[in-house]
């Protein structure tokens, strides 16, 4: 292959007389030339949305009034490319990029340089204005880069180095065209391909510029694309928007490269192949990123699925299609936006993607089955539906809720987790997360082994909880209780009656202690009477000693003392008091799905995404 370099220089730019550069593009292989545009200037005042623009216009210049330029008597054609833009030479990858580079090895003084490859065959002959023929080869490649290291890029033309003014110099040079000032057919101010460039605006074509894109590019009267205002204009009988830009159409079947099968903007009872400017594109249909409308129903223009393609906005968080998701897509300039996008990360194979289930661990790559949302896991929203058995419903910093795996009281509930009896609270002693019982106008709702304390949050509001969290009950006081009758005994008055029947003491009488015992009552029963100086226990036991059945007043008011009346517990009691604040609540962070695409983290969004960023 052949390999040509056209340069843009301070002092030598080039001006489209009459003079090919020895290459064209093959219609036959080209019938619609690609381009693509990426709006990365940096020494610049230019927003990318207006450096885009700028080459656009530069472009159209050059192209058919059939195809919305500026030659009504060229074919040539254009329409935006189908595939990824690259930023860095390379002319046989058949992608035809416009860029600004800051690794900048032309020269401090090339503003721009075109580099183009020929195939090696011949594309035919053209005579230039002087009568000259040239024989022309076929062009393979090309690629156009402007220098951002040593000029500043403006597009008013009132300072700086007005961006169409070097492009459409350049672009001159793409369809091949050289510098007319090199056959003496142009002087400076005669021509856009004259190889000098003084500043300030120089964007319009000059009738050599014009002669020489038509000479190389001939239009054929009534053909495809001819300009036109009636069908009878046309070689086929179909004038596409005659009241505007009309052009030769066709009806639909195949439409060339660079149209698409739509209605005639004209006669909305017919539908012809008209021109495709690359905008309002369908869902995953390939589009222009950073040109304004590239997407249909407010879509924006995402790469990464492959290459650029578009996606929608949700619809209350959802997306119609179940082979997409809703993520969140947070923009380079501020702001951020929900957006469908494919669950597989591929608009060409959708329904290739596996998906997880509820719990399961989720950061964007892999979307969450149906309905459900990335957070960390893939979870249902509880803003309007109640949560599954074992989950309890949290609320996110960003103001939504979402089911999490509930834990006991007593438990950490540190991360993706639920309380599942009341507040997960923070206490900034030890910063760890724990689930409390609540026990708000509802004291009894602790066990005997906790009381039910009130707090005020650091974020505000007031609490009430089980204080120790998770502790069990205390056992109940006495062992086993006797029920009460609720009486207190009463004594009869009369002895027990004597059986009669004594009790052998062995043959041994048992020592006098020397004490003088009291009496009975002299019924023989014996009922233990004591008075102050002696003890009952002691006069019992000798009375046992010697047979007596002894029957004591004191033990039974003493064993009705330790009684407890039926439906009482021994409890301890409840003390409510006020603490100093120590508790916040716990919340739980912001979903951050990342949405996949470019740039950066998309990715997605969450929890949601993942989250994703927009186009610049």
């Amino acid at each position: 292959m052949s390999l040509t370099i056209s340069v843009a220089t301070a002092l030598a730019l080039s001006q489209i007389g009459w003079l090919p550069t020895g290459l064209r593009w093959d219609r036959s292989q080209w019938p619609t030339l690609p381009y693509c545009i990426t709006t990365n200037a940096t020494n610049t005042n230019v927003s990318a949305a207006g450096q885009r623009q700028a080459l656009l216009n530069a472009i159209n210049s050059w192209v058919s009034t059939g195809s919305g330029g500026s030659l009504s008597c060229s074919n040539y054609q254009v329409s935006p490319a189908t595939y990824q833009c690259t930023v860095g030479v390379d002319v046989g990858d058949l992608e035809f990029n416009l860029f600004w580079t800051r690794n900048w090895g032309n020269g401090s003084q090339a503003i721009g340089v075109t580099w183009s490859t020929g195939n090696g065959r011949s594309c035919g002959t053209v005579t230039d204005d002087t009568g000259r023929t040239h024989n022309l080869g076929c062009k393979y490649d090309s690629d156009i880069e402007f220098n951002d290291r040593d000029f500043f890029w403006t597009n008013t033309g009132a300072s700086g180095t007005d961006i169409e003014s070097i492009a459409v110099h350049e672009y001159g040079h793409f369809i091949g065209l050289d510098h007319c000032n090199d056959n003496n057919t142009c002087s400076f101010g005669t021509g856009i391909m004259y190889a000098a460039y003084a500043g300030g605006a120089n964007r319009v074509l000059f009738n050599d510029d014009i002669q020489g894109g038509c000479g190389l590019y001939p239009g054929q009267s009534g053909g495809f694309a001819w300009p036109c205002t009636l069908d009878s204009q046309c070689n086929s009988g179909i004038c596409a928007a005659r009241t505007t830009d009309g052009y030769c159409s066709q009806t639909c079947g195949t439409c060339p490269t660079g149209y698409i099968c739509d209605l005639d903007p004209s006669n909305s009872g017919r539908t012809v192949c008209v021109r495709d400017d690359g905008l309002n594109r369908d869902v995953c249909e390939t589009c222009q990123a950073g040109a304004v409308g590239a997407c249909r129903n407010n879509g924006i223009c995402m790469s990464g699925l492959p290459n650029d393609r578009c996606i929608e906005p949700c619809s209350n968080g959802a997306c119609a299609d179940s082979r997409f998701q809703c993520l969140t897509v947070q923009f380079q300039g501020g702001g951020s936006g929900d957006y469908c996008f494919p669950r597989s990360s591929d608009c060409d194979d959708l329904n290739n993607f596996n998906e997880l289930q509820m719990g399961q661990q989720c950061n964007g790559s892999v979307p969450c089955a149906g309905s459900l949302t990335c957070v960390g896991i893939c979870t249902q929203s509880c803003d309007t539906t109640a949560c599954p058995a074992g989950w309890g419903c949290e609320v996110f910093t960003n103001g939504s809720s979402y089911c999490l795996p509930a834990v006991n009281e007593g438990y950490s509930c540190e991360g993706l987790k639920s309380c599942s009896v009341g507040p997960c609270l923070t206490n900034p002693a030890n910063n760890i997360a724990t689930c409390y019982r609540d026990c708000a106008g509802n004291p009894g709702a602790c066990n005997n082994a906790q009381s039910c304390n009130d707090y005020t949050l650091q974020s505000g509001g007031m609490v009430s909880i089980c204080e120790p969290p998770g502790v069990p009950p205390n056992a109940p006081d006495g062992g086993v209780i006797i029920p009460d009758s609720g009486t207190t005994p009463v004594d009869s008055g009369v002895p027990t009656p004597d059986s009669g029947v004594m009790t052998p003491d062995g043959g041994v009488n048992p020592a006098d202690s020397g004490v003088t015992t009291q009496p009975d009552a002299g019924t023989g029963g014996g009922v233990c009477e004591c008075d102050v100086t002696y003890s009952c226990d002691r006069v019992s036991a000798r009375l046992r000693q010697r047979g007596v059945r002894v029957r004591s007043r004191v033990h039974l008011r003493l064993r009705h003392h330790l009684q407890l009346r039926p439906g009482l517990r021994a409890l301890r009691p409840r003390v409510r008091r006020r603490r100093p604040v120590r508790l916040h609540r716990h919340r739980v962070p912001r979903p951050r799905p990342q949405p996949p695409g470019r740039p950066g983290p998309a990715r997605p969004l969450g929890p949601a995404p993942t989250s994703a960023v927009g186009p610049t």
